[in-house]
């Protein structure tokens, strides 16, 4: 089926909206019974891409009684941000939710963001305006007022084929109420937010222009069309998108499309009584999704944070759980700091294996499960990853292990087989840092690995370590990397694509179907074994008592020994036609004319 104006109605969601049971008072927080029974929406899904989920989760849930309309949104966020404090702001140019009210030859805006800031807009189509009888109404008087505006021209965009609409930007409905609930800390990228809740009550009368001989207010049996949107700005390595998620998408990244408005239908019965009370096709779990996420999609704790289901405790974000955390890194990482570096260099004490370790990407086993885990990784300028991402190493007389948890709404990841290109995948890197010379491992959700050696140039022509067939130049014709002048060697090192950790071995459990883009996937987890024999030229000078010979002859390695190791994260975002990679670090990666750098993390062995 199409609309008068050709647009598709296939897949249009239809909603039943229940009276409520009680007073509302509009606070933001949607902790009132009929809130607590209200059928909630599915998870929002892309804009422009039907059926695609959105990264964070959003729902929605419509109420009413004979003096408002009530619509209530939950909104899981990271990070919260906003900064527009006055009404009637652009409100869209930030992080905000969003509802249209359809009625035949108009329809109304209203934008609300975090900080409780709202903007409304009025459209009458064109063609209809004076039919309507719109121009007899003052507040719609076209020369009544400067704030009158037209949206769906050349300029403006917003195409439709009914043609443009008069967009009165001054008017405003009479007795709204609104209200927002944070929960948690407002334009603070260091910590992790859970979301927020908004709480919006439409007067019945104030919809009056909209009703089109509709009861006010509304019958059984009485239906309108509504748009609920979210917009959520990205901004991650470099990058900066807005994807739109809706409770219908509208396959155009365009909110003006009364077309694709969901169906509300409302019912005289109490919310909460002979439940389901959605028509057909709403609300459903969305797909690959429990049914308790429905319940509760904010306050539901294993929704954030967890993967897989191997070490939720950990990684639940809670203020609770944030305040142990803190402590506990407190108590645990010691921070020394280093001359002329900006940054602190954290020393992460790493103990022994309690068991002979399978490495298959499981982190559910005892020596995990003790281990202790790093901070969460974060961008260069401190600001929390997208995504949760922990890491936690522990050793043995044969290897050096690396487990890796990692929250992932949308794996990226094509590459199956070990080459260069896995790096353009979602990956986990790990460094390890030697006097003269480094290793690069990237491993992504797939398995699949990608390893390099970095020689520098004066290191491998000084030094006898680099003098053996594996490193000889003119077989394995390495890149040169780095080196900004002619006269700059310092900076410039060899870089061996076809060098192979002996030994390696690399375990990787995704709890998700990675490249589906119709499902919310939960994260991934990495295992990785580095045999202390194969890094025997990273080890001299590494610390007192640790030398080539040792590790090479297999001797088990010392506790008090230590390494430089660096641990990354680079994600893969995929939004709004935009694909790029944003990377996030346990210790800042702060890069100086190529060199590595001396801010990894020092790794002692401990017993």
């Amino acid at each position: 089926m199409t609309s008068d104006w050709g647009y598709s109605e296939e897949g249009l969601k239809h909603y039943t909206a229940c009276r409520t049971i009680g007073p509302l008072v509009v606070d933001g927080r949607l902790d009132e019974p009929s809130w607590q029974h209200a059928v909630r929406s599915p998870r929002f899904e892309d804009l422009e891409e039907p059926g695609r989920p959105g990264l964070f989760d959003t729902r929605a849930a419509v109420l009413w009684d004979d003096d408002y309309l009530y619509v209530g949104f939950w909104v899981e966020d990271p990070d919260v941000r906003a900064t527009y404090t006055e009404r009637d702001s652009m409100i869209c140019e930030e992080n905000d939710v969003e509802v249209f009210i359809a009625g035949k030859d108009s329809y109304y805006e209203f934008e609300l963001n975090p900080l409780g800031t709202i903007m409304e807009r009025f459209y009458v189509w064109q063609n209809a305006y004076v039919e309507a009888g719109f121009g007899a109404h003052p507040e719609f008087d076209l020369q009544g007022t400067d704030l009158v505006d037209t949206l769906g021209g050349i300029k403006t965009g917003h195409a439709h084929p009914r043609g443009r609409r008069w967009a009165f930007r001054q008017w405003d409905m009479p007795g709204m109420k609104w209200a927002v609930h944070v929960d948690g800390t407002i334009n603070d990228p260091t910590d992790r937010d859970r979301g927020w809740t908004a709480e919006i009550a439409f007067p019945w009368q104030g919809l009056k222009h909209l009703a089109d001989g509709r009861s006010l207010p509304a019958r059984e049996g009485d239906t309108w069309r509504m748009d609920f949107s979210r917009f959520q700005w990205i901004d991650e390595g470099g990058f900066r998108t807005c994807p739109g998620w809706a409770w219908n998408s509208h396959g155009i990244y365009d909110s003006h499309i009364p077309d694709r408005f969901s169906v509300i239908h409302f019912s005289e019965n109490a919310v909460g009584e002979g439940e389901p009370r959605a028509t057909t096709g709403e609300p459903q779990v969305t797909s690959g999704e429990p049914q308790a996420m429905i319940d509760d999609p904010i306050s539901r704790e294993e929704q954030e944070g967890v993967i897989g289901s191997t070490h939720p405790a950990a990684a639940t974000r809670t203020v609770q759980a944030e305040q142990t955390q803190q402590a506990d890194q407190t108590a645990q990482t010691e921070l020394s700091s280093r001359k002329g570096l900006a940054n602190q260099v954290a020393r992460y004490r790493c103990r022994r294996t309690r068991d002979d370790l399978v490495v298959d990407g499981d982190l559910g086993k005892e020596t995990w499960a003790l281990a202790e885990r790093s901070r969460l990784f974060s961008d260069h300028s401190g600001a929390r990853a997208l995504f949760d991402t922990t890491a936690a190493m522990a050793w043995d007389d044969r290897s050096l292990y690396i487990g890796f948890w990692l929250e992932d709404r949308d794996i990226q990841a094509t590459q199956e087989e070990s080459t260069h290109e896995v790096r353009e995948d979602s990956h986990v890197g790990v460094l390890v840092t030697g006097p003269g010379a480094y290793y690069d491992l990237a491993v992504n959700p797939l398995g699949a690995t990608s390893e390099m050696c970095y020689i520098w140039k004066e290191a491998h022509r000084d030094d006898d370590r680099f003098h053996v067939p594996e490193f000889d130049l003119a077989v394995h014709q390495p890149e040169v990397q780095g080196g900004h002048t002619r006269t700059d060697i310092r900076a410039m090192r060899w870089a061996f694509s076809d060098w192979r950790l002996p030994g390696l071995q690399a375990g990787v459990k995704v709890d998700g179907e990675p490249g589906r883009r119709d499902r919310v996937d939960r994260g991934w987890t990495v295992e990785l074994a580095l045999p202390w024999a194969s890094l025997k030229w990273l080890a001299t000078g590494q610390a007192a008592g640790q030398a080539v010979e040792k590790v090479a002859g297999q001797a088990a390695p010392a506790p008090g020994d230590v390494w430089r190791i660096g641990l990354l994260r680079r994600q893969v975002i995929d939004q709004r036609g935009h694909r790029w990679q944003a990377t996030w670090t346990l210790q800042p990666l702060v890069l100086v004319d190529g060199r590595m750098p001396e801010t990894h993390l020092e790794l002692e062995l401990a017993d």
